[in-house]
Parts: structure tokens; C-alpha cells; sequence
């Protein structure tokens, strides 16, 4: 089975010029944790998760601790994102946010899905946008709901 045969086309993306609150306020009415995020032109440019505005709100020097459990000071948190808040959503795309092709493999998608530790995949072919793949597109193929 290929990725052509179960992602989701019917997908939400945002403009690179958007900015992050505009991008939090989209994912909480469309009740996604990612966007896939396109320029003028509809070209794909990356993917941005909620869980990547949050890392950037965290201080630098309480990265290393997060790991271990502890909370960072969540009031700095607070001023951090209020900060962030109207920046372009494409100065926080995450450089190494991993996409897949139509024609790439379920057992490919889904391996990525989980190494990459992302909620979705975007799907791509020649710069352009096409959908999004997540865990519950394979889940649902598999069982031809």
C-alpha cells in the first residue's frame, strides 16, 4: 500500500506570513496539533507543531532539565510565548521536520511517523502541498474503516 492511497487531502495550512498566534488560534478551531505551512506561491516550506511553539518558549538553559521532568518556570514561559506571539510562524519552522511522497510506502510512513515522533506527515511532490499523513490514516487503512 503507498501513502497516495490513505493521506488526507482534505487539509488546513497556513502562509509562512502568519503569525503564531494567528497559527494557535487556526489549530484550536481546526483541532489539529500541526499545520503544514506554504508560501505565496503554495509551495510547501515546512511543518510547524504545537509542541515546536512551546519548545520555543522554553528558556534555553531549562532545555536540559525539561528532559528530566522538571517544569520549567512557567511564568517565564508565559512571557516568552506573549512575546512570540506576533512573530512570523516562519521563523519557527523546525528545519527537520521529515515529509513523505505519494508514492513512498506505508511501512515507510508509518516507521518515519514514529522515529520522527510526529503527530503528522506531510505529503509532497514537486513543492507542492498535497495532505497530511498521521497514525490514524494508517490505523484506519489497515482496518478499511
Amino acid at each position: 500500500m503507498k501513502v497516495r492511497n490513505v493521506f488526507c487531502r482534505d487539509i488546513s495550512s497556513v502562509s509562512e506570513r502568519m503569525s503564531l498566534g494567528s497559527v494557535i488560534r487556526l489549530m484550536l478551531l481546526s483541532r489539529t496539533v500541526a499545520m503544514p505551512v506554504v508560501n505565496l506561491d503554495n509551495r510547501y516550506l515546512g511543518c510547524i507543531e504545537i509542541a515546536d511553539i512551546i519548545d520555543a518558549c522554553v528558556p534555553h538553559y531549562m532545555k536540559s532539565l525539561r528532559r528530566t521532568g522538571f517544569l520549567p518556570e512557567i511564568e517565564r514561559f508565559y512571557e516568552n510565548l506573549e512575546k512570540i506571539q506576533d512573530r512570523r510562524v516562519a521563523d519557527y519552522l523546525p528545519s527537520d521536520y521529515p515529509s513523505l511522497h505519494p508514492d513512498d510506502a506505508i511501512n515507510v510512513a508509518a516507521d518515519l511517523l514514529e522515529k520522527s515522533r510526529r503527530q503528522v506527515l506531510p505529503v509532497v511532490e514537486d513543492a507542492l502541498l498535497l495532505g497530511t499523513l498521521s497514525r490514524l490514516d494508517i490505523v484506519s487503512a489497515v482496518l478499511k474503516f
